[in-house]
């Protein structure tokens, strides 16, 4: 695929006097086959309802597209309470670490899991 831009150039002289000059900058796009059929399968994801469940036996749920492992459920040392949805255990470290109390729970309930 062609593409076609005009861009113009301004530049200041020593005297301050400005010169334009306008270009036209032409090049040539392929795009892959892989490159539209990952679009549109990522397109193609839909939303669907995944179950975490805490130690406890306190169940969660999410209506998401998105990939989850774990949910960290906290209070943090002003007594603002999260839950957050973490999709690697490094994520869940990093949640943790700011909160005073926490439980984390996994997701046990997930179509997309393998």
């Amino acid at each position: 695929m062609l593409q076609n831009h005009n861009i113009r150039i301004n530049i200041q002289g020593k005297g301050g006097h400005i010169y334009i000059n306008d270009v036209l900058f032409k090049y040539e796009v392929e795009r892959s086959a892989h490159y539209s059929n990952n679009f549109a399968k990522q397109m193609a994801l839909k939303a669907r309802t995944i179950t975490a469940t805490f130690p406890d036996g306190e169940q969660i749920k999410r209506r998401t597209d998105r990939t989850y492992t774990h949910v960290v459920k906290g209070e943090d040392k002003m007594g603002n309470r999260y839950t957050n949805w973490c999709g690697r255990p490094d994520l869940v470290t990093k949640r943790t670490a700011r909160l005073t109390t926490y439980k984390v729970g996994q997701v046990t309930n997930d179509p997309w899991a393998n």
